[in-house]
């Protein structure tokens, strides 16, 4: 049994640890921003298919010609005006078909659920990537979660191709933005977000991310699947995303060592050297190439972690010894190979390696340190400065019954920033704790959000690949 859910996204071609390579936008120029195309969207509102265009021309495109001389379905031709008259934007493979801004931003790693201006934004009837039917561009973000598009196309009134396209004007609509929701005032489903290629300003990073699910297979391959609204049981179709040529999930560590809001992937040798893979689009199965970044000796890759002690929002580097002590290295660059000297952060007595766990469970951005007991119960001490040894004193936070340890994990699932307890069962069911007030002992009733079909709990972790 696989996770389910209504969503479904393109199939992505699975590749060797070997071949994992940068996603390049090679000879781009970088001029126009989000700003820029915002302005020149809103310039040609109340525009038709065959109005002269705020820069003196005719049409948009072939908006006007497209249907046998007739004016076509002509939003998709709007967008791409509009992106390729501001400068340095790449228009290659857009189209007047809307489904081509999906296609580009698959191509061009530039696909996401958190908008910005400038983007495309991508509609769909059936609510299904397979059917994109519309797109508009972003002309503003607001902070109560909505967006303002301006629609190519729109209120044409019913009638054949040519005739509601030839009524039909530029119209800004302003709707829920968030991805996979039913606009009434669009009457599609909001399906994604497409960067333009070229753009200057670079998207901010969200806020915080979305956990996703990633299973390690014995192959050492990689199957994801992306966080759709987990907390409700919807996921996207899994995926293969790429390699890391082991079959051992101890050796497999995911944590953004750059900032990006984006988690990478660390290997750890047998020789104790680290290989990284940064992030590059991993949803789609896009990663730079492997590099060396580290090594942690002779250190049991099982007694190492990946998590931001200081809420830098890059990962450190952290050894738990039988001993309970911990020793860590910040990161400095890790990208570059480059950390600070292993230091003490404290120590929790004896304990199983294995059983401690990194959590941000109040959003404050720095983790904390929690201990799975073998009857299920959790015990947490809030981070106060761990990286000078500071923690507050440990207490007890709940439980999730007995079961394997290694099926407890801890994860953001509703980018609330607070970290919910996920439970592998061991025939691969998924069930989550909604993280209430986590360090006050609260939180919300346990349910069921999907399956991942493994036997082996081990194999199954919660990054944000973004």
């Amino acid at each position: 049994m696989k996770l389910t859910g209504t969503i479904t996204r393109a199939t992505t071609t699975l590749l060797s640890a070997a071949v994992l390579s940068p996603l390049l936008l090679a000879g781009q120029a970088q001029a126009a921003t989000g700003t820029d195309i915002a302005n020149l969207a809103n310039a040609n509102e109340g525009k038709m298919a065959c109005s002269t265009n705020s820069l003196g021309g005719q049409y948009f495109l072939s908006s006007c010609t497209g249907f046998s001389g007739r004016p076509e379905y002509w939003c998709a031709d709007f967008a791409k005006w509009v992106w390729m008259n501001v400068g340095g934007i790449s228009t290659i493979g857009l189209n007047p078909a809307a489904r081509s801004f999906y296609s580009y931003g698959v191509n061009n790693g530039t696909l996401s659920n958190t908008p910005n201006i400038g983007d495309a934004a991508i509609f769909s009837d059936t609510n299904s990537v397979y059917d994109i039917d519309h797109v508009a561009i972003v002309v503003a973000v607001n902070s109560n979660g909505t967006v303002r598009v301006q629609n190519g196309n729109w209120d044409g009134g019913s009638g054949d191709q040519p005739t509601t396209s030839g009524r039909s004007r530029v119209v800004p609509v302003t709707l829920n933005g968030t991805t996979g929701t039913y606009s009434a005032s669009e009457g599609y489903y909001l399906m994604k977000y497409v960067r333009p290629a070229g753009v200057s300003d670079a998207p901010p990073p969200p806020a915080w991310g979305k956990a996703d699910v990633v299973k390690l297979n014995a192959s050492g391959s990689l199957t994801s699947w992306q966080n759709f609204d987990a907390l409700g049981g919807k996921w996207f179709a899994p995926e293969g995303i790429g390699g890391v040529d082991t079959a051992d999930p101890a050796r497999v560590k995911y944590g953004d060592l750059d900032g990006d809001g984006k988690d990478d992937v660390v290997r750890i040798n047998a020789d104790g050297s680290l290989t990284g893979w940064k992030n590059s689009n991993a949803l789609t199965g896009s990663w730079h190439a492997p590099s060396t970044i580290g090594s942690v000796g002779a250190a049991d890759p099982a007694h190492i972690q990946l998590a931001d002690l200081n809420g830098d929002k890059r990962a450190d580097l952290i050894k738990v010894n039988p001993d309970g002590s911990l020793t860590a290295w910040q990161n400095n660059n890790a990208l570059a190979a480059s950390w600070h000297a292993p230091v003490w952060i404290g120590n929790t007595g004896p304990v199983d390696p294995t059983q401690l766990r990194f959590a941000d469970l109040n959003g404050d951005r720095k983790t904390d340190l929690v201990k799975v007991h073998p009857d299920g119960a959790l015990t947490a001490w809030q981070n106060n400065n761990a990286l000078a040894g500071s923690w507050h004193a440990p207490v007890g936070i709940g439980g999730v019954g007995e079961g394997p340890t290694a099926g407890v994990k801890f994860a953001d699932l509703n980018a609330d920033g607070k970290a919910e307890v996920i439970k592998v069962g061991p025939e691969g069911s998924l069930v989550t704790w909604q993280n209430n007030n986590a360090l006050a002992g609260s939180w919300h009733a346990p349910a069921g959000i999907g399956s991942v079909g493994v036997t082996e709990p081990e194999r199954v972790e919660f990054p944000d690949l973004g």
